[in-house]
């Protein structure tokens, strides 16, 4: 799946979240909403400083053959 735009994204669970930078480079995430709905936090549950424009769902993990 390629990057949707950040008013396109799941509320319900954990994604990528990207923010451009204006240098063409840009900074990745793993983000999820706050329970009071109100900005995107960090997985470590850090309310971000800046707004994601993008997101991208996470891949499926490892699977338990993969991990041994």
């Amino acid at each position: 799946m390629n990057w949707q735009p950040i008013e396109t994204a799941p509320i319900d669970r954990s994604i990528l979240g990207f923010h451009p930078f204006s240098d063409g480079g840009g900074r990745i995430i793993i983000m999820i909403w706050n329970g009071d709905g109100t900005k995107w936090r960090s997985d470590t549950h850090s309310y971000l400083s800046w707004q994601p424009t993008y997101w991208m769902p996470l891949p499926a993990p490892p699977s338990a053959e993969e991990t041994k």
